[in-house]
């Protein structure tokens, strides 16, 4: 998905149900890489999080 914030668009993955946790990688990969590394422990816990994966701009 993409919103728009002023004039820059940014996209951004929603994951899961619950409490929302806001995923922010570093500098220069994208949300593939958090969701990568983050989705496989989310799915050994027992906790319901809403994952929010998004690109910096």
């Amino acid at each position: 998905m993409e919103c728009k914030v002023r004039d820059i668009n940014i996209y951004y993955e929603i994951h899961g149900e619950g409490k929302p946790i806001l995923m922010i990688h570093g500098r220069s990969p994208d949300h593939r890489l958090m969701k990568g590394c983050m989705e496989p422990i989310f799915k050994t816990t027992n906790t319901t999080w809403q994952r929010i994966y998004f690109d910096l701009p």
